[in-house]
Parts: structure tokens; C-alpha cells; sequence
């Protein structure tokens, strides 16, 4: 029980990572064509 709980924690920070890359990968990319325009 106590695993599956841990497993369910660490899949979810995982996925709020990831979603924070992208967000944050999205947004450099924004700048970057700002940039180069």
C-alpha cells in the first residue's frame, strides 16, 4: 500500500516536471523567434 502510494507521488511529480519543461521550453522558444524577427 505504502509502495503504491510513493509510486503514485513520484508519477505525479514527474508529470508536474514535465509540464513545467514544456511550458518552459515553449515560452524560450516564443523568445527566441521574438528575437530573431
Amino acid at each position: 500500500m505504502e509502495r503504491l502510494l510513493h509510486l503514485l507521488l513520484s508519477m505525479k511529480l514527474l508529470t508536474m516536471s514535465y509540464q513545467m519543461t514544456k511550458m518552459t521550453m515553449q515560452h524560450t522558444r516564443r523568445k527566441m523567434m521574438k528575437l530573431m524577427t
